[in-house]
């Protein structure tokens, strides 16, 4: 049950990703691809999260796109780069992330 409630989440998830123009990526507050979501645009680099600081647990990637995200407001600090699901970041980046730059081919 909680694995088909899962994967339907991922397709809905996929869905709204593919409907948003320009979209890059889509950030979840919670693992699994649960909670708030927000969309990143390609080619943007965003020097501080706002409201989106330290809550980030999972990440959609849109193909032929990837996003570098940073443990520091200024792309500082740590950086991971992420494509594809991503259903829970890790512990160390589970509600970390701080900025991203995001770019597709």
């Amino acid at each position: 049950m909680i694995k088909s409630m899962m994967v339907g989440l991922f397709a809905l998830g996929a869905v709204c990703i593919a409907s948003h123009a320009d979209a890059c990526a889509m950030f979840f507050e919670d693992h699994f691809f649960v909670g708030r979501s927000h969309y990143v645009n390609a080619e943007i680099g965003v020097p501080w999260l706002g409201e989106w600081n330290d809550i980030i647990s999972s990440i959609q990637v849109e193909q032929l796109c990837k996003v570098t995200v940073y443990e520091d407001v200024n792309f500082g600090g740590a950086s991971w780069t992420a494509s594809g699901a991503v259903d829970w970041v890790g512990d160390f980046w589970n509600d970390r992330i701080s900025s991203y730059i995001c770019t597709c081919r």
